[in-house]
């Protein structure tokens, strides 16, 4: 494993991506990365690849096809990934392992290996200046700007609901 990261934030879905080498000495012909997580608040793959992985209930595997990889060849897995609303910031273990066929046409497997992925902290939304000439029976015109801190936000969604003991 060469490289891992993650564009997740607690609540969020979104991907985990490695960066694997072949530090072998031979093409590795009908290869694939087995990607699991054993930490029930970092999920990958998606809901029909999840499954149970060494009999752990909390446990979810993808796999990533990588057809035929060359010594020192490096290859990019992406998977789809999901962390829980209450998971906190700080690092996720990933266990590794790539499937193949050797020269000899031989199933090999590599031994595992641990990647590490931290996730972003929450985004933390504020309202400013807001104003506007609403009035009840009546329509009319709301503004305001919706403040996003450092980090940008990706497909936002903006619901207006009622107070808490508003009749209409």
């Amino acid at each position: 494993v060469v490289n891992a990261s993650t564009d997740l934030a607690p609540g969020e879905s979104g991907t985990v991506s490695l960066t694997l080498a072949n530090v072998g000495t031979t093409a590795a012909r009908e290869s694939s990365a087995v990607v699991g997580s054993a930490d029930p608040d970092l999920r990958v793959g998606s809901p029909r690849e999840e499954r149970t992985l060494l009999n752990e209930t909390t446990a979810t595997t993808a796999r990533a096809g990588l057809g035929t990889w060359a010594p020192g060849e490096r290859r990019r897995v992406v998977l789809p990934a999901r962390l829980a609303p209450e998971a906190t910031v700080r690092e996720y273990p990933l266990s590794v392992l790539v499937a193949y066929v050797d020269a000899d046409g031989v199933a090999e497997r590599s031994r595992d290996h641990v990647a590490v992925v931290r996730p972003a902290p929450p985004v933390r939304l504020s309202l400013r200046d807001v104003a506007g000439d609403l009035r009840v029976g009546d329509e009319g015109t709301v503004r305001g700007q919706v403040v996003a801190g450092a980090a940008p936000v990706r497909s936002a969604v903006l619901v207006l609901r009622r107070p808490a003991g508003d009749r209409e």
